[in-house]
């Protein structure tokens, strides 16, 4: 069977760190036979070349290269590219770990599409990822009709030939840029590309031990040297026109500004000026940015090119510590369910700079919105004037659904409501919009897995972006809205909290009962009455299947326990409950186990016994109707057997059928 996919692995004393991404590999749901795993280990002087022998000795498809020390992962990136035998190859960093299902998939899109490149998503636990590469799949698409060039990490999937034919190899020795002239390369190679953004493929990890390469320290100049090179390359592959400019804005954007801003936040005025007037930063700017690429950037960047052509740099140097100074801010307005399972919120975005966290303002002038002046005042910027009304006509808010366990995030859809100051009173920047995310599957996108998925909001505005949970400021009737709910099939609970008792809490949603229980959450809130049984405060969908619980009843006589359905009805939890039961006549208390029976029971309330039947009037009336289908689940629900008592059973049934209708019972 011919090898699909080559994964290339550079090694250099990873310790333990190895482990996880091999055992990935193994998961994969791609057969192993189809798979070539190639370590290249780089001179490690640790215990790596004993482990990375033993694995190969055991695993036939596991291929061991040692080649000297290079100091960087470019060369023995190389030296898998020749040896690799896959008809892609897809690159791994050594401390990364792949998805069980990514390969498989990755190579399936690449297959009927016949791709040259497959991005998968990627999820990091460190580092921020240009997530707008990853909100929709892209069967086939290029450079110019997709955002490829916002994802310029190589943890892609690669057509092995692609990369010969076209000569395409990684700087060696240490380049801190390595990998940003490589892909920048590939991408002005014209690959026809792919993007799978509907399933998580690679983990991009933090290490335990050591430092990761993006963490090895900042390095200012060589960093400069490094990214004229990458824009040198660009210059090389294009001509002047749209591809250029959006390349050259791009690296403005997310490599000159942040490094420009990391020098200036951790450099003082003389030690700044000296890095930029003697690194070759001066003339980067001026030679490379032209009026077209300007007009690609945001407000506070051009601002920032402005004063960085000016012969006194103070001002240059102020305004990258306000800049960089910039933080999100986010006031939660609403929270409700929609019929479909959907989370929709009320939001509204926006900054605060400086130290103290001051609102950004801003005022209204002639139509226009500009940055309110006493902020250029206050960093010393004379002479420039912050026309915001463009940079807000393109303005976004980007809610995010991230889980705690392994950094997975979805993104949800937000609407905008258009508004700019009507006066020239400085207010604060506001962006304000409705905005919603499905917990179950929606579109190629799987249902969200189990376990704890706090809520952010970015804020992109201005040439910046920024990231902030969301919920700790809200409107203060905010905090009684979230329900719980009952989603999907199989049935799970998905309970939206807030993270702390007292009004510092950020919004999450515990999906799958992580650690919290619906029974706790539904403690407290009304229970009402329905032909059949009891309708319970949870949202449910159409698409809800039904789960199974254990209804109590508690008399002074003891406790009597029967097997219960949570059935969906008119978006609603509904509860069936047996009329007949064996206890005395009198008040009884009566509960469910929501989450086992392991969990202190949910009381509903006191009911009363007559004769034998369960009498519900004492629960208000719900008013619900269920659709007739909803309405034979409930009746169904009920089952003269399941519900019988195990104390009935042993009054009039044979002894060897006793234990067989007391396990029936508890299930």
């Amino acid at each position: 069977m011919s090898v699909k996919v080559s994964i290339i692995v550079p090694v250099y004393n990873p310790g333990t760190d190895i482990e996880p991404g091999f055992a990935s590999f193994l998961a994969q749901t791609m057969p192993q036979e189809e798979l070539e795993i190639i370590y290249v280990d780089d001179g490690s002087t640790d215990d790596t070349p004993a482990w990375l022998a033993r694995v190969a000795a055991e695993h036939l498809n596991v291929t061991l290269i040692t080649i000297p020390n290079s100091g960087w992962p470019g060369r023995p990136r190389n030296v898998a590219i020749e040896a690799a035998k896959g008809e892609f190859v897809q690159f791994v960093d050594q401390d990364d770990r792949l998805a069980p299902d990514a390969m498989r998939r990755m190579y399936e899109m690449a297959a009927r599409n016949g791709s040259d490149v497959v991005l998968g998503k990627v999820v990091s636990d460190f580092r921020p990822i240009h997530h707008p590469v990853f909100l929709v799949d892209r069967e086939s698409c290029t450079v110019d009709d997709a955002p490829l060039h916002g994802s310029i990490t190589p943890h892609k999937m690669f057509r092995t030939s692609f990369l010969r034919e076209r000569g395409l190899r990684f700087p060696e020795g240490k380049w801190l840029r390595e990998d940003q002239l490589f892909m920048t390369q590939a991408y002005l190679a014209e690959p026809k590309a792919s993007i799978l953004a509907s399933y998580v493929c690679y983990y991009y990890w933090k290490r335990t031990t050591g430092v990761n390469n993006a963490d090895a320290g900042d390095d200012f100049g060589e960093s400069v040297r490094n990214l004229g090179a990458v824009v040198a390359s660009v210059v090389e592959r294009t001509e002047p026109g749209t591809r250029r400019d959006r390349f050259m804005a791009r690296f403005f954007h997310a490599e000159f500004l942040g490094l420009t801003l990391t020098a200036a936040r951790d450099l003082g005025l003389p030690e700044f000026l000296d890095w930029w007037r003697d690194g070759g930063v001066a003339e980067l700017i001026t030679e490379h940015h032209s009026e077209a690429v300007v007009a690609r950037l945001g407000v506070l960047e051009r601002v920032l090119l402005d004063l960085s052509r000016r012969a006194d740099l103070g001002e240059f140097h102020r305004w990258c510590r306000f800049v960089a100074s910039l933080r999100a801010s986010a006031r939660l307005g609403d929270f409700a369910w929609t019929a479909d399972g959907a989370i929709a919120l009320t939001v509204t975005g926006g900054f605060t700079y400086g130290p103290d966290r001051r609102p950004l303002t801003v005022i209204g002038r002639d139509g226009r919105t500009l940055l309110d002046p006493a902020i250029l005042a206050e960093y010393g910027v004379s002479g420039v004037e912050a026309d915001l009304t463009g940079c807000l006509a393109a303005a976004e808010l980007d809610l995010r659904l991230r889980r705690r366990e392994d950094r997975t995030q979805w993104s949800g859809d937000v609407v905008l409501t258009p508004g700019v100051p009507a006066s020239d009173e400085p207010q604060p920047l506001a962006l304000r919009g409705q905005a919603g995310i499905a917990l179950e599957a929606a579109g190629a996108r799987d249902r969200l897995g189990e376990g704890h998925w706090d809520f952010y909001l970015a804020v992109t505005a201005l040439g910046v972006s920024r990231e902030i949970r969301l919920g700790e400021h809200r409107a203060g009737d905010v905090a009684a809205k979230p329900r719980p709910a009952l989603l999907g099939a199989p049935a799970r609970p998905a309970i939206p909290y807030f993270t702390q008792a007292d009004a510092s809490g950020n919004l999450s949603v515990d999906i799958g009962r992580a650690s919290k229980r619906l029974g706790d959450h539904l403690d407290g809130r009304p229970v009402r009455r329905i032909a059949g049984g009891l309708v319970l405060d949870a949202l449910t969908t159409p698409g809800t299947a039904p789960e199974r619980v254990r209804l109590v009843l508690t008399t002074a006589s003891g406790r009597t326990v029967v097997p219960g359905t949570l059935c969906p009805a008119g978006g609603s939890v509904v509860l069936p409950v047996p009329r007949r039961w064996d206890a005395p006549s009198g008040t009884a208390t009566l509960s469910v186990h929501l989450d086992g029976t392991g969990r202190r029971a949910t009381v509903l309330g006191e009911v009363r016994v007559r004769g034998g039947r369960l009498d519900l009037s004492g629960f208000p009336d719900s008013g619900l109707v269920p659709a007739p289908a909803e309405a034979a689940a409930i009746r169904a629900a009920v089952r003269p057997v399941g519900s019988l008592p195990v104390r009935v059973a042993k009054r009039v049934l044979p002894r060897r059928l006793r234990s067989r209708v007391a396990r029936l019972v508890r299930k």
